[in-house]
Protein backbone atom coordinates (compact mmCIF):
# COMPACT_ATOMS: atom_id res chain seq x y z
CA UNK A 1 0.00 0.00 0.00
CA UNK A 2 1.34 3.49 -1.08
CA UNK A 3 1.32 6.34 1.69
CA UNK A 4 0.06 9.83 0.64
CA UNK A 5 2.69 11.93 -0.02
CA UNK A 6 2.14 15.73 -0.54
CA UNK A 7 4.48 16.12 -3.27
CA UNK A 8 2.88 13.25 -5.56
CA UNK A 9 0.70 15.90 -7.45
CA UNK A 10 0.21 17.77 -10.41
CA UNK A 11 1.27 21.20 -9.06
CA UNK A 12 4.28 20.32 -7.70
CA UNK A 13 5.18 18.09 -11.07
CA UNK A 14 4.54 22.05 -12.55
CA UNK A 15 6.40 23.42 -9.61
CA UNK A 16 10.02 21.46 -10.92
CA UNK A 17 9.37 21.64 -14.43
CA UNK A 18 9.77 25.51 -13.98
CA UNK A 19 12.23 25.47 -11.55
CA UNK A 20 14.55 22.98 -13.70
CA UNK A 21 13.91 25.49 -16.63
CA UNK A 22 15.04 28.37 -15.30
CA UNK A 23 18.63 26.54 -14.40
CA UNK A 24 21.45 27.39 -17.38
CA UNK A 25 21.40 24.95 -19.64
CA UNK A 26 23.99 26.15 -21.65
CA UNK A 27 26.44 25.86 -18.83
CA UNK A 28 28.48 22.49 -18.03
CA UNK A 29 27.37 19.61 -17.02
CA UNK A 30 29.36 20.16 -13.55
CA UNK A 31 27.08 23.73 -13.03
CA UNK A 32 24.17 21.93 -13.39
CA UNK A 33 24.47 18.69 -11.26
CA UNK A 34 25.42 21.00 -8.75
CA UNK A 35 22.41 23.44 -9.17
CA UNK A 36 20.18 20.05 -9.43
CA UNK A 37 21.56 18.34 -6.31
CA UNK A 38 21.33 21.63 -4.33
CA UNK A 39 17.15 21.78 -5.81
CA UNK A 40 17.22 18.55 -4.19
CA UNK A 41 18.96 18.81 -1.16
CA UNK A 42 16.85 22.19 -0.08
CA UNK A 43 13.88 19.95 0.66
CA UNK A 44 15.51 18.53 3.34
CA UNK A 45 13.69 14.55 4.09
CA UNK A 46 11.52 15.25 1.09
CA UNK A 47 14.68 14.71 -1.18
CA UNK A 48 14.02 11.33 -2.29
CA UNK A 49 10.33 11.98 -3.50
CA UNK A 50 11.66 15.26 -5.54
CA UNK A 51 14.37 13.71 -6.78
CA UNK A 52 11.63 10.79 -8.60
CA UNK A 53 9.84 13.40 -9.30
CA UNK A 54 12.66 15.41 -11.10
CA UNK A 55 13.43 12.10 -13.12
CA UNK A 56 9.55 11.85 -14.22
CA UNK A 57 9.33 15.55 -15.19
CA UNK A 58 12.83 14.92 -16.97
CA UNK A 59 11.76 12.06 -18.66
CA UNK A 60 8.38 14.23 -20.03
CA UNK A 61 10.46 16.86 -21.19
CA UNK A 62 12.59 14.59 -22.77
CA UNK A 63 9.45 12.68 -24.67
CA UNK A 64 7.76 16.00 -25.24
CA UNK A 65 11.12 17.80 -26.46
CA UNK A 66 9.92 20.38 -24.37
CA UNK A 67 10.90 21.26 -20.45
CA UNK A 68 8.28 23.95 -19.58
CA UNK A 69 8.53 26.86 -22.16
CA UNK A 70 11.71 25.63 -23.75
CA UNK A 71 11.90 24.08 -26.68
CA UNK A 72 14.84 21.13 -26.15
CA UNK A 73 17.04 20.54 -29.16
CA UNK A 74 19.36 17.74 -29.22
CA UNK A 75 22.27 19.04 -26.93
CA UNK A 76 19.99 19.64 -24.52
CA UNK A 77 18.04 16.02 -24.72
CA UNK A 78 21.63 14.86 -24.00
CA UNK A 79 22.34 16.72 -21.07
CA UNK A 80 18.55 15.71 -19.55
CA UNK A 81 19.85 12.23 -19.86
CA UNK A 82 22.85 12.80 -18.22
CA UNK A 83 21.08 14.84 -15.69
CA UNK A 84 18.68 12.16 -15.42
CA UNK A 85 21.52 9.62 -14.80
CA UNK A 86 23.23 12.02 -12.06
CA UNK A 87 19.87 12.16 -10.15
CA UNK A 88 19.28 8.54 -9.88
CA UNK A 89 22.73 7.98 -9.01
CA UNK A 90 23.02 10.47 -6.09
CA UNK A 91 19.74 8.87 -4.99
CA UNK A 92 20.50 5.24 -5.35
CA UNK A 93 24.33 4.97 -5.90
CA UNK A 94 23.95 1.05 -6.13
CA UNK A 95 22.43 1.45 -9.64
CA UNK A 96 25.56 3.61 -11.06
CA UNK A 97 26.45 3.42 -14.05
Amino acid sequence: MLKYNKFHNYNTCYFIAVKLATFPWNDSISKLKKNVIEFINSFGMHKYSIATLSVHVLYNAIFKKKLHEIKLDLKMIRKLKIIIIIIVNYVDPVYSI
